[in-house]
């Protein structure tokens, strides 16, 4: 991975003799930086030609959740709500479950007040929106980190899915979630001790910031939600 892209790879398509190229970066990407990009993968991957049969480029949303989504008679979804993932741009799943959760409050609401709504934003923020917060958190901090620790991090070992599991507090999605798994990465972890500390710090601003996300409001109030709101946004900010 060269310096400066965010998420750059090539995959194969199964049945052409085509590969398909994405180049991503969580700033901006012009013609000279595009064009590097290219000549990287083309190094690593002789068989990719300089032929180019389609491309699109876009900016998609890569921050965190809106605090609030609903108002009367309003509601925001999908990117204007800013639902997709704060580490990949992908948003289709998370939009699709927001969908099936307003119809099911619009079938129940008796009218379209902010307050009848707000279930909505509720339900939405426990299925997927206060992890979205956390994994922006955790993407601000990481972003920072000297790329040749983060090289040693991901080879390492020390992140595994069961340590994952745990700090995305999510163990009952991790079918194979191993105490082993967690002491291998303690284990691991001692020879970069300095390093680590910074990852500590991370994962405690990570467990705050879902904590945060989840003091949402469950009844709707607009003081506390105006209060909350401001503690949210400026969590997050404080994070970029």
């Amino acid at each position: 991975m060269p310096d400066g892209f965010s998420v750059l790879w090539c995959k194969d398509a199964d049945d052409t003799a085509l590969s398909d190229i994405f180049v991503s970066d969580f700033t901006s990407l012009d013609k000279d930086k595009i064009d590097s990009a290219f000549e990287y993968i083309r190094a690593h991957n002789p068989h990719i030609t300089s032929e180019c049969v389609s491309h699109a480029q876009d900016a998609i949303p890569v921050r965190y959740p809106l605090a609030t989504t609903v108002a009367d008679g309003y509601v925001v979804i999908g990117n204007a709500a800013f639902m997709t993932k704060p580490t990949s741009g992908s948003g289709i799943e998370n939009t699709l479950t927001a969908a099936a959760i307003l119809t099911d409050v619009i079938k129940k609401a008796n009218d379209f007040t902010t307050s009848a709504l707000w279930q909505y934003a509720v339900r939405a923020n426990l299925a997927f929106g206060a992890n979205c917060y956390m994994s922006y958190v955790a993407r601000s901090r990481f972003q920072v980190l000297d790329r040749e620790d983060l090289i040693w991090l991901f080879d390492s070992g020390v992140l595994n899915d069961s340590l994952l599991a745990l700090a995305r507090f999510d163990l009952k999605n991790q079918d194979d979630f191993q105490i082993k798994s967690i002491l291998d990465s303690v284990v691991l972890a001692r020879k970069k001790p300095e390093f680590i500390r910074q990852i500590r710090s991370i994962l405690r601003k990570c467990a705050r910031a879902r904590i945060l996300a989840m003091r949402m409001p469950i009844l709707y109030d607009e003081a506390l939600i105006k209060a909350w709101k401001a503690e949210y946004d400026s969590f997050a900010r404080n994070e970029e």
